[in-house]
């Protein structure tokens, strides 16, 4: 079985100036006044325009280094961030964007290599001035080469910053269902302290993320709403979105699905059941489990409450009965949870041994 880190891949990412205030870094830097003892002008003038031309190469191929180093191994990323790193630059474009990069800094090194030894065997003045200024043409033109890779990884080190830090290698509870329905209530219903408001890459809004403990306090159990992303119809979904559904799709390991019965929500039973089915479809290898919301409402609400229910019961779907504003089944909801769980993690301990064996 392939490991992969549980750590936030996209912490230390570096972001590259672009390329021009990178050469405008260098030449500054290369032009410096820096004085030598050697009284000998000819070596004086050598040592002086051999140092603009590595002083520049330094700069900007030590600049790109860093930048190519600060990314994480594709090929050690969680499936979860690679599909979110897929969804929101192409991983294949990126992976093109660093190797140019190492490319440019491995022929930044070899040609000021090369233009330094001519300028170390040259006798004229003139010459090794001229010398120098090929160097930092020839340079500048390869970092003039580079500027759309290097636009690329800055929109990338941007956009990646924004993903959430999700906790990768603990059990985790995706909340599905249609807007107002009692989601994000319920996971601060359900979290253990105040539950943390992520900024989300595929959305508007925020992703809500909690976290509780089973009982006795062995496991944590981290809990997701996602609003814009399996709150309508899969139908209506663009390529980027249904990218970002299946990256969802990496990390869950239950899905709770929330139903409005009173429809106070603003969306029928029926629209409600009929994203339930997609979702199922969807999420086949993905246990779900279907709570009816607004409990406390329902004495109001008789006949679109008891549509609810036989629609399920035509499908043999069971539910959990709960009002998440007033904590009504929250203990029993969360009792099976911790109980479905454990036995996940039961079965997936046993695979992973099996295959070590």
């Amino acid at each position: 079985m392939k490991e992969y880190s549980h750590s936030f891949p996209f912490s230390s990412l570096v972001s590259p100036p672009s390329a021009q205030e990178l050469l405008d870094l260098a030449f500054k830097r290369s032009f410096k006044a820096r004085g030598t003892k050697e009284k000998d002008p000819i070596l004086a003038a050598r040592i002086r325009e051999a140092g603009r031309i590595a002083s520049m190469a330094d700069v900007i191929s030590n600049r790109l280094d860093v930048v190519v180093r600060s990314f994480p191994s594709f090929n050690a990323l969680h499936p979860f961030y690679r599909e979110l790193t897929d969804v929101l630059i192409g991983v294949d474009e990126l992976r093109i964007a660093l190797s140019r990069l190492s490319w440019a800094k491995r022929m930044i090194r070899r040609l000021s290599r090369q233009y330094i030894r001519r300028v170390m065997r040259s006798e004229d003045f003139a010459e090794m001035e001229k010398i120098r200024k090929a160097a930092m043409g020839r340079i500048s033109s390869i970092v003039k080469s580079i500027s759309n890779d290097i636009d690329l990884i800055r929109a990338a080190c941007q956009k990646l910053s924004t993903i959430p830090n999700i906790e990768i290698g603990i059990p985790t509870v995706v909340i599905a269902g249609m807007p107002n329905t009692g989601k994000s209530t319920l996971v601060r219903r359900i979290s253990t302290g105040k539950p943390k408001i992520a900024s989300y890459p595929f959305t508007t809004t925020s992703l809500l993320v909690g976290h509780f403990y089973l009982k006795g306090g062995a496991m944590r159990v981290q809990v997701i709403d996602t609003p814009g992303l399996l709150d309508r119809p899969l139908s209506e979904r663009n390529v980027i979105e249904l990218q970002a559904i299946l990256a969802l799709k990496r990390l869950a390991w239950f899905i709770v699905y929330m139903i409005d019965p009173t429809e106070t929500c603003g969306y029928s039973v029926e629209n409600q059941i009929s994203l339930l089915d997609e979702i199922s479809r969807e999420f086949s290898e993905i246990k779900l489990l279907i709570v009816l919301n607004k409990e406390d409402l329902w004495s109001q609400f008789n006949e679109s409450v008891e549509r609810c229910k036989e629609l399920l019961r035509q499908r043999r779907i069971s539910f959990y009965e709960i009002s998440a504003e007033k904590g009504t089944g929250i203990n029993a909801l969360a009792t099976t949870l911790g109980r479905e769980i454990l036995k996940l993690k039961l079965y997936t301990n046993k695979r992973q041994q099996e295959a070590v064996n």
